[in-house]
């Protein structure tokens, strides 16, 4: 209900930021919140991200020192003398992704904007932008970027953006990644996004415990409905029994 432009003016305008995103961050949501909070402070806006549930650890090492990523499990709400006047709500709109947050949300609805890509949400974000035609909200992201000037080879902005763009698309590989998808890859690459280092480090640096896992879940697997779902399970024992944690299964459930 914003264009791009009216946005980046109301990050422009703001002294602090606090960004989030859906619980359970998946590539397309840390991806868009470190790109925002890489932005922000290259602007002078002092800005940090609040993740909420299991996330994988390999995601994580897309931040760096300079980033401040907290763990609502660690930190929970912002203190009174923490208080942002701008909160940004990334790559969700609906109040049942952000049960952890909603609490404290709800009352600040006034101060909360939104960027996402998804056609359903609720009324998280009085201001937002959300463009369906994306393929990831790192895409939706861009617009607003460029409206605020920001160099996207400076701070690493490219980096995050592109693990959006990549991730929500399989690596490229769904039908979402059209022909302006891969115009974008093009450009964060021509920004600095080395790909292969990015892809070995989120998709071929799995520990032992989670090949452990993946195979006890190809081992349970069934078929029903004549083929048409099929069904892993994975216990507790087999948690218990390989040392593995949830942070460390996302993607699992992609296999069959």
């Amino acid at each position: 209900n914003v264009s791009p432009a009216d946005l980046a003016g109301v990050f422009a305008a703001a002294s602090s930021v606090l960004i989030t995103t859906h619980e359970k961050p998946d590539g397309d949501a840390l991806g868009t919140s470190l790109a925002l909070h890489r932005s922000l402070r290259q602007i002078g806006v002092r800005s940090w991200i609040v993740l909420a549930g299991p996330l994988d650890q390999n995601l994580l090492a897309v931040t760096s020192e300079d980033d401040d990523v907290r763990r609502f499990e660690e930190c929970g709400t912002p203190s009174e003398e923490e208080e942002p006047d701008l909160i940004a709500v990334v790559d969700t709109g609906a109040w049942t992704q952000l049960d952890s947050m909603k609490d404290w949300l709800r009352p600040r609805v006034d101060r909360v904007v939104g960027v996402d890509h998804h056609a359903r949400g609720g009324s998280v974000a009085g201001r937002r932008v959300v463009d369906t035609e994306c393929a990831s909200a790192t895409q939706a992201l861009v617009p607003v970027l460029d409206a605020m000037g920001i160099d996207l080879s400076q701070n690493d902005v490219a980096t995050p953006l592109f693990l959006g763009l990549a991730t929500d698309t399989g690596w490229f590989r769904f039908s979402s990644a059209g022909p302006a998808v891969y115009r974008l890859a093009a450009r964060l690459m021509e920004s600095g996004v080395d790909k292969d280092d990015l892809y070995a480090l989120i998709e071929q640096n799995a520990s032992p415990a989670r090949f452990a896992m993946i195979a006890r879940a190809l081992t349970s697997l069934s078929f029903m409905g004549n083929g048409a779902v099929a069904v892993m399970r994975l216990s507790m024992e087999d948690f218990a029994e390989t040392g593995a944690s949830l942070e460390g299964l996302a993607g699992i459930v992609n296999t069959p």
